[in-house]
């Protein structure tokens, strides 16, 4: 008998269904969201009104891949001294998407965003932070950062929403949902319904775990202590599957 499901709430790439299959498991996907890049010139528009004339006072921060997709078709139109010189990136998935090579920056992954203002404070001449995003991503990273005396400014570098399909048909025997951010927790919402309260989330790492004890409380819950990539989601979960 083939295993049961595990639904994945994103496009599933055939490499990634691979991958799980040699590990046993089963993907279906069901895409909750999509997301569409805005044009390269509106990014830069934006981006010289966050530019400073002083070295190093100025520090950008990623926090999706989608983000990083944004800077790299931006990257080609940038003089190399607006590129600061380390680049924050929050999450594996999101570190390994930033153009490595392209430019000179350092590359600084971040397991999560509560401890970002730690790293930012560690570069001392760091004034403020401009944050590659969407309308409405991350926003308790403007708090976090704020708090800590860090001036925030946000970059819209690409637009989400949500996806209204039902669950794919396999979703009536699946063993357990597979969120992959909190945007995508939300726009399940309207599905809560069609779970039982036995079916297992989990999330790709801490901050999608937040919104699952927020919106599926009565659930058993399951999300690492830091971000993880696509392919080591599939492990942590074959590996708390057992």
């Amino acid at each position: 008998m083939p295993p049961a499901p595990l639904i994945l709430t994103r496009p599933l790439p055939p490499s990634l269904q691979l991958y799980a299959q040699q590990r046993g498991l089963a993907l279906a996907a069901w895409p909750l969201l999509c997301t569409a890049l805005l044009p390269t010139g509106r990014i830069l528009q934006q981006l010289g009104a966050h530019t400073t004339s002083t070295p190093g006072s100025t520090a950008w921060v990623f926090t999706s891949p989608r983000a990083a997709a944004a800077f790299s078709a931006a990257l080609p139109y940038l003089d190399a001294s607006q590129v600061p010189e380390t680049l924050y990136a929050i999450g594996t998935a999101t570190a390994a998407a930033l153009p490595v090579g392209s430019c000179q920056a350092q590359i600084c992954p971040v397991p999560q965003g509560a401890i970002l203002a730690h790293y930012i404070r560690s570069q001392a001449t760091v004034q403020q932070v401009v944050h590659w995003t969407s309308p409405g991503h991350r926003p308790e990273l403007a708090a976090i950062l704020t708090q800590a005396g860090i001036r925030y400014r946000a970059l819209h570098t690409y637009f989400r929403y949500s996806v209204h399909t039902p669950p794919p048909d396999e979703a009536s025997l699946a063993q357990g949902l597979l969120f992959c951010s909190p945007s995508a927790v939300v726009a399940s919402l309207g599905w809560q319904h069609y779970w039982s309260q036995s079916m297992r989330c989990y999330g790709i790492g801490p901050t999608t775990g937040q919104a699952l004890r927020q919106h599926y409380a009565h659930h058993p819950l399951s999300y690492p202590s830091c971000g993880l990539n696509m392919p080591q989601l599939i492990d942590y979960v074959q590996a708390q599957l057992g």
